[in-house]
Order: structure tokens, then C-alpha cells, then sequence
């Protein structure tokens, strides 16, 4: 039999391993904590953390293929962006989730007893984590902004270059960069099983595709126009 949308049944196959990873980490006897700076953190934990990253990632992939009805890659060309500033609130919204994503990162590993009883209170990593994710939005915003100069949105998610320039060619290397450093960023978070900051950077990385296309489109136009 012919499967004809091979990328969800790839997707939905990941799905399951990750499904599958996280039940065997469930199965794996949990280590006792025989004194106080002992942890119950082991293979079972690793193994729970790793299915979670993957089912998150996957599901998250599998939600835009639906939505978008993406068959193949060439369906990217069909798929509409947002407008420039809903780009910039969605950007926003992502960095935000960390927020909450903090809480209960900590919170859930300190259930699961993954610290040692003797530690200091989880407190004092969540605050740090809180001020950064809060600081953090000044140089987005900065980066947005400039972004957002001389781009053309909405346009659709995948476009080829007409004829290239020194801005653009610019922009194609720093937004290449940052989306490299995004998927870094997204794998360490899918082994740590950091369920909201693989939601996160998956939507951080469409805010990178979104303002590229964005750049391509506006030089496309001007070359069109001349």
C-alpha cells in the first residue's frame, strides 16, 4: 500500500517512539534517596524527559501540518504568514511562556525527586530564570522592530529570490544564524523534557521563517517594481 502523506506518517511514528520512551521510563524502578543529598534521578528520569521533548516536538509539528494541511514540503509555498505586528505579538507570547514554563519545570522535577532534600529552595533558579525571560524582551523587541523595517507581510511561509542584494544577502545570514541556534536551543530542550520551551522555540523558529520570507518577499517586489 502507498502511503501518500508520508510526513504525518513519519510524524505520527515519532510520536510513538516518544510515546514509547516515556513509558519505559515510567516502568524503570525508581532509585531510593537513602540520604538527604540523594536524588531518585536516574535512567527512568531520563527516559521520561526524553519522551516528553519528543512527544511536545512532534505533536507540535503534527498541529502545524494539520492546520495548515502541509502534505509535502512544497505546501510550505501555499501557507499564509501573519501580518508584521501580529509577527511581533506572537514572538512576544513565546518568550512569555517561559514564565509559566519555569514553574512548572521545577515544580514538576521537584515532585518527581529529581533534587536532593539537603538543596537550596528551587526558588532562587526560578526567580533568575524570571528576570532573564523578562529581560530577554528588550533586545526581541529591539531585533523585531529593526526586523520588521522594509519587510512584506503577510506573504506565504516559503518564497524563492528573485535577485539577491547586500541587504538581503545580510539578512539571509542572520536569520539563518539565529534559526541554527534555535534548533541547538530546541534539541537541548527536547532531551532536558522542558515540555513549554520546546513550544517555545518551535514558535520562535516560525517567527524566524515568517520575518526571512518577509525579507524576501519586500527585495522581491522591489525587483518586480523596477
Amino acid at each position: 500500500m502507498v502511503i501518500r502523506n508520508k510526513i504525518r506518517f513519519c510524524l505520527l511514528m515519532l510520536l510513538l517512539f516518544g510515546v514509547l520512551l516515556f513509558l519505559g521510563g515510567s516502568l524503570i524502578p525508581m532509585p531510593e534517596a537513602v540520604y538527604a543529598n540523594d536524588t531518585t534521578y536516574g535512567w527512568h528520569s531520563i527516559l521520561q524527559d526524553l519522551g516528553l521533548g519528543v512527544i511536545t516536538l512532534i505533536g507540535g509539528l503534527l498541529v502545524f501540518i494539520v492546520h495548515y494541511k502541509v502534505r509535502k514540503l512544497a505546501d510550505l509555498k501555499t501557507v499564509k504568514t501573519p501580518g508584521k505586528w501580529a509577527t511581533v505579538l506572537i514572538a512576544n507570547m513565546a518568550v512569555l511562556l517561559f514564565i509559566p514554563g519555569t514553574f512548572l519545570y521545577y515544580t514538576y522535577r521537584g515532585w518527581r525527586g529529581d533534587y536532593p532534600a539537603s538543596a537550596d529552595s528551587i526558588g532562587i533558579p526560578m526567580l533568575m530564570q524570571l528576570h532573564f525571560t523578562l529581560f530577554l524582551l528588550i533586545p526581541l523587541n529591539l531585533f523585531l522592530l529593526l526586523a520588521i523595517w522594509r519587510i512584506s507581510l503577510p506573504s506565504f511561509l516559503y518564497m524563492k529570490i528573485l535577485k539577491t542584494n547586500g541587504w538581503l544577502r545580510f539578512w539571509e545570514i542572520l536569520l539563518n544564524c539565529l534559526m541554527a541556534f534555535d534548533l541547538l536551543l530546541l534539541a537541548f530542550f527536547v532531551w532536558d523534557g522542558d515540555v513549554v520551551a520546546v513550544i517555545s522555540m518551535l514558535i520562535l523558529f516560525y517567527v524566524l521563517l515568517i520575518l526571512r520570507t518577509g525579507k524576501v518577499n519586500y527585495y522581491n517586489q522591489k525587483q518586480i517594481n523596477r
